[in-house]
């Protein structure tokens, strides 16, 4: 009787440990699965952004539509001024300038445009692969959180008998 006793203790010993560790992966894998939201939420957060940065780079670019719309009229202007005898050399002169400065401004909302659009382009592909590598992880996280169910549920099993 003793002997059985013994296993049977030894029996409720094991089960008792193996519970314990799977509390314990349990309680790890949970957390994993906490930081893996929180950067899920990050990655969220970042995308919001990047709409925001999109935004931005389309009213930039409204901007360069309406500055080369003005460059055109002023262009015309200037033109039509040089062709007419009548104009003089200071109104050549003014609009002259203004051809120029509209040029460069046309000149650094283009880089600024092209300068965003790689950086928007940047971040999408830095995010689409954090959310790929993340969710990946919070599969593995699940998985493995099932597998440690069925295993409670064997070891419960077991001990029952």
């Amino acid at each position: 009787m003793t002997t059985k006793q013994s296993e049977l203790d030894q029996s409720k010993a094991e089960i008792t440990a193996g519970q314990q560790q799977i509390e314990s992966t349990r309680t790890q894998l949970n957390a994993q699965k906490q930081q893996i939201t929180d950067g899920l939420s990050q990655v969220s957060a970042g995308e919001a952004q990047l709409q925001e940065g999109i935004s931005a780079l389309e009213s930039a670019k409204a901007q360069l539509t309406e500055l080369q719309s003005q460059l055109a009229t002023v262009r015309a202007s200037y033109n039509a001024a040089l062709e007419n005898p009548d104009a003089s050399q200071e109104e050549i002169d003014i609009l002259a300038a203004q051809v120029s400065a509209l040029e460069e401004q046309e000149a650094a909302v283009t880089q600024q445009i092209q300068a965003s659009e790689a950086q928007i382009e940047s971040q999408r592909q830095q995010l689409a692969a954090t959310r790929s590598e993340l969710e990946s992880g919070l599969a593995a996280v699940e998985d493995g959180l099932s597998q440690l169910s069925q295993k409670e549920s064997e070891l419960n099993a077991g001990g029952n008998r």
